[in-house]
């Protein structure tokens, strides 16, 4: 062997050692910090069984509230049995607890809120500011030692500054206009804008999250509004000091008064990104989380939607996504397995196009929907199953563009020269939603997670029971 040669057999040898060694420390120190972390001298919060040193330790829950589930689909509870087990973590937080809350009808959660900073936890709230009058959050608001920041409220801005002229007369009364919203440069009986600008009400704007997080390594996420209109809670509960930092940096965000609708000078969201490795191995697989509207969710939607080779079901209260739309009639034209399932709350303005792809809409008594994508459920045209995903949002599949132009066409299909005619037309929109998305992903050698298997179950209930 060469002199060289051999210098780097010795190099090679040498990386080999520190990478053994760097492996067998890193294993010491999860098996030390999970030994820790699930002590549970003194009290605190409950820890969480069979462990076995995970990093990333979670438990998912589908929460029915009447009971219809629970004898078709595998691992749902009560909706009461999630509200316990959370109520008791918070009652057991000893530092602190960050809580991101769209909507609180829950006294029981309040009470347990306003305890833990009796008890000296630094308790902090971040909120919808379209509830802020509601009477939801006022106990909290009162309290000397809670800090309660609400946001995602009215937004007024003017994307375009050509857009002013037109933006001259525009609908009255707001909270009536829950698909959109029209502007004029002719009056037409309009009320005039004296502003001359886009004025978002504030259900056209959401902070749509529902998560606790409690001292250094506990989160709850739970992707529904915590009210008797949703039957459904999907919900996951982990021990994972990544997990939390991720959260807790999203939460600091919008505690500091960064929402979706905080605006930079070039009228972009001035919210960052959280973390830089979505994708986590868990002791129940793999799980991705992202946010919104950094990262984008409904567009991965769209991404995933294109890249199914099964199937693709898709469940939402609300399809509004024009692009979504697109990606789901390209798979049904090409005989893709595509059902859909809306809720009461669907809005008109793409209806056609959402009944055009055999969608069906869930009768009242079922409730808001939640919003729930299966990517690969049923098996390819080959009949072979695929990796599956399983994608679940706490907003509903809206468009990403805010607002558009409307130009008046002729009976020669141009545009007409007349911009009296011409529409400003603005929308609820995922630009202006704080929101998270996780993911149950198979992928990989030996892929198949029977966690994703309860999910596929709830999808063919709620299907079965909306086609009744």
């Amino acid at each position: 062997m060469s002199k060289a040669s051999g210098e780097k057999f010795a190099m090679g040898d040498r990386r080999a050692r520190l990478v053994t060694g760097t492996a067998i420390l890193t294993v010491l120190v999860a098996g030390l910090w999970a030994s820790a972390a699930f002590s549970d001298e003194g009290g605190g919060i409950a820890p969480l069984e069979e462990n076995d040193g995970w990093l990333n330790y979670v438990d998912y829950f589908i929460g029915d509230a009447d009971g219809v589930l629970q004898g078709g689909v595998e691992g749902v509870v009560e909706i009461d049995e999630i509200r316990q087990r959370l109520l008791a973590d918070l009652q057991g937080a000893e530092e602190r607890i960050d809580a991101a809350i769209n909507q609180l009808e829950d006294e029981d959660i309040e009470e347990a809120l306003i305890a833990a900073a009796d008890r000296g936890v630094r308790v902090r709230v971040v909120a919808d500011e379209h509830y802020e009058d509601s009477g939801q959050f006022d106990a909290l608001v009162d309290h000397d030692d809670i800090s309660v920041v609400f946001g995602d409220g009215e937004l007024s801005y003017l994307p375009e500054p050509n857009l002013s002229p037109i933006l001259s007369f525009c609908d009255a009364n707001f909270t009536n206009h829950d698909d959109h919203i029209n502007c004029t440069q002719a009056d037409g009986g309009l009320p005039e804008n004296s502003d001359r600008v886009i004025d978002r009400p504030s259900h056209y704007n959401s902070m749509s999250h529902t998560f606790f997080v409690l001292d250094q390594t506990y989160l709850w996420n739970i992707s529904a509004p915590m009210t008797s209109e949703q039957r459904v809670w999907p919900a996951f509960r982990a021990m994972s000091e990544e997990l939390v930092n991720s959260f807790e940096r999203e939460f600091r965000q919008m505690h500091g008064g960064v929402f979706s609708t905080t605006l930079s000078v070039y009228n972009g969201p001035l919210k960052s990104i959280t973390h830089q490795h979505p994708l986590r191995l868990t002791n129940r697989g793999k799980l991705r989380v992202r946010f919104n509207p950094q990262e984008r969710l409904v567009k991965n939607v769209i991404d995933e939607t294109y890249r199914a080779r099964g199937s693709v079901y898709v469940m939402t209260e609300n399809l509004t996504n024009p692009d979504l739309i697109a990606a789901l009639r390209y798979k049904v034209e090409r005989d893709f397995d595509v059902k859909v399932l809306v809720g009461q709350g669907q809005a008109p303005t793409l209806m056609s196009q959402v009944e055009g792809l055999g969608a069906v809409q869930a009768p009242e008594e079922m409730g808001r929907l939640p919003t729930m994508v299966l990517i690969n459920a049923a098996e390819d045209r080959n009949g072979d199953q695929q990796p599956r995903m399983v994608q679940i949002l706490s907003h509903e599949l809206w468009r990403a563009q805010p607002f558009e132009v409307l130009h008046e066409i002729t009976e020669q299909g141009t545009p007409a020269r007349n911009v009296n005619h011409d529409k400003v037309r603005f929308y609820p929109s995922d630009t202006f939603a704080d929101g998270v998305m996780w993911e149950l992903v198979e992928s990989g050698t030996g892929w198949n997670n029977p966690e994703v298997e309860p999910f596929v179950q709830l999808w063919e209930e709620m299907w079965a029971e909306a086609n009744q």
